[in-house]
């Protein structure tokens, strides 16, 4: 997912990515995880690298744990960029969320899914100070694999 974004980015930038836990070749616990599950896992990662401070950026799940980590270690940040987050969900729209996990674990990725709404990517943008919002008109939930490098571009000029 993030293959070409660290490609385009690592000419100028130091880049980071790894396995949350029970992903990839990450630790896999026993037991329900939480999103301070995750925190956790960043911080012990930034402590034992010795990086003071660092740009972080989210995608999905990912965003959700940059949001925990910004809110617990906002001087640790330089930048935070919170690709398709959701924020402050309705009940229907949890209610949509679980029924959508189902319907993928039974069919495969959906295409269609859009967990994160332009509604909530304003809200989300009006609570943060000294934020920037962009929308990219017809982006679904997978943005970051299907349009790449556009994603990545809007990246980078967050980061310079």
């Amino acid at each position: 997912m993030w293959r070409v974004p660290m490609e385009l980015l690592s000419p100028d930038f130091a880049v980071l990515r790894y396995d949350f836990l029970g992903h990839g070749e990450s630790h896999n616990p026993a037991g329900a995880r939480k999103i301070s599950d995750y925190v956790d896992q960043l911080m012990c990662l930034i402590h034992y690298l010795g990086v003071a401070r660092f740009a972080l950026v989210g995608f999905s799940m990912g965003a959700l744990i940059a949001q925990a980590f910004a809110s617990q270690q906002p001087d640790r940040l330089t930048h935070l960029g919170l690709l398709h987050s959701v924020y402050q969900r309705t009940e229907a729209q949890c209610l949509g969320v679980r029924a959508r996990y189902h319907i993928t674990r039974e069919h495969g990725s959906m295409a269609d899914d859009s967990g994160s709404s332009a509604a909530m990517a304003r809200a989300l943008c009006r609570d943060l100070p000294n934020s920037q919002l962009i929308i990219n008109q017809g982006h679904r939930h997978m943005a970051l694999v299907e349009h790449a490098t556009v994603i990545t571009a809007q990246l980078r000029s967050l980061l310079m």
